[in-house]
């Protein structure tokens, strides 16, 4: 469905007397959409790939091999959690469950063009894992990605590690946009072990987050001296080249 959206063969949706739109439009303001088209696609990245994008979207140190995210078992979608707080009882839905085998990473995502990230939700989210999922007492991450307020967030980030009852292993929110970039300093970084199929997969995630409007062609004077070597070009040499150009011209 993604290569038909971006190659515009997916075509349009009638919504009946309103006017129809196309899917391009309507993947860019939902969630559940963006969810499923980066992630199910991050699940079939080899386990090193995995490990790398993790531990940077986590802040977790490279060389840090305990925290090594190599065991994957799974991933669920919008898993259901009963919350139970005093004589009140709800549902409680995030967006996913990345599940390792000594850790576990709950995601939430909000799209660029969607509603903001809120500290309830998350609130809600932890809390409710910690209550009813089979595997709580595993290590718990929690990453909220998308439409963050850095000085809000930071400041619900510090309400939660206070929080004895979370019991969280870490906690983070990241934009978009610092997600787009890691993904594409990995697809091209040289001291990284691919499999044959990791780099159509990062291709493909990559072009999910350009149809969501994410900056994803960043090429400045650093990062093409980081990744390619050239050949310095001295006075004589350009003088040469001209005067080879006027000769053809004539």
């Amino acid at each position: 469905m993604l290569k038909a959206i971006l190659h515009g063969k997916a075509g349009r949706i009638d919504q009946g007397e309103q006017d129809s739109v196309s899917w391009g439009s309507l993947f860019k303001t939902r969630e559940d959409l963006m969810t499923a088209a980066i992630f199910s696609r991050f699940s079939y990245l080899s386990a090193n790939l995995q490990s790398r994008l993790l531990k940077y979207w986590l802040g977790i140190p490279e060389k840090d091999e305990p925290y090594d995210f190599l065991l994957f078992e799974g991933i669920e979608f919008w898993p259901r959690y009963k919350l139970n707080n005093g004589d009140k009882c709800c549902e409680v839905e995030p967006d996913l469950v990345l599940r390792f085998k000594h850790f576990n990473v709950m995601i939430e995502i909000k799209p660029p063009a969607g509603g903001s990230q809120y500290f309830e939700q998350w609130q809600k989210e932890i809390t409710s894992y910690l209550q009813s999922d089979d595997r709580k007492d595993l290590p718990l991450y929690f990453l909220a990605i998308g439409r963050i307020n850095e000085r809000k967030t930071q400041t619900w980030i510090d309400k939660l590690k206070e929080d004895n009852d979370t019991k969280l292993e870490g906690i983070i929110a990241l934009k978009w946009q610092t997600i787009t970039d890691s993904i594409i300093k990995l697809r091209y970084s040289n001291d990284v072990v691919f499999t044959p199929q990791d780099h159509y997969i990062l291709d493909d995630i990559v072009d999910a987050l350009k149809l969501y409007g994410l900056k994803t062609v960043n090429f400045d004077w650093q990062s093409l001296k980081d990744n390619y070597s050239f050949k310095a070009l001295n006075f004589d040499t350009i003088k040469l080249w001209s005067r080879n150009k006027q000769c053809k011209l004539k």
